[in-house]
C-alpha cells in the first residue's frame, strides 16, 4: 500500500492508483502509448505510400507521352526519315 490510498478511498479507486505506482498493467484494456505510437506511424506511412502510388501512376502516362514526343522530334518516331528515304516508284524514266 503507497501513501496515496487511504482507508476511506472506494476499492475500485485504490486499486488504480496502486496500479498506476507500481507500473502493473491496465486493468481497462487500453492499449499502451508505445502501440498507440507504433499504429500512428504506421497509418501515416502507409497513406503517404498510397498517396504517393496513386501521384505517381496518374504522372506515368504524361512521362512516356513525352518520351514518344522527345523521340518522335529528334527523328527516332520510327517513321521513315528523310535522309534515308529511298524513291517509291519503281518505275525509272
Amino acid at each position: 500500500m503507497t501513501f496515496l490510498v487511504t482507508k476511506k478511498m472506494h476499492p475500485a479507486l485504490a486499486e488504480r492508483i496502486e496500479a498506476s505506482v507500481t507500473g502493473n498493467q491496465r486493468s481497462r484494456g487500453k492499449p499502451k502509448p508505445r502501440t498507440v505510437a507504433i499504429i500512428r506511424i504506421a497509418f501515416f506511412l502507409s497513406l503517404a505510400l498510397f498517396f504517393w502510388a496513386v501521384v505517381s501512376l496518374r504522372a506515368a502516362p504524361g512521362r512516356k507521352m513525352d518520351r514518344m514526343l522527345e523521340n518522335a522530334q529528334r527523328g527516332a518516331g520510327g517513321g521513315p526519315n528523310p535522309s534515308s528515304a529511298a524513291p517509291m516508284s519503281s518505275a525509272e524514266k
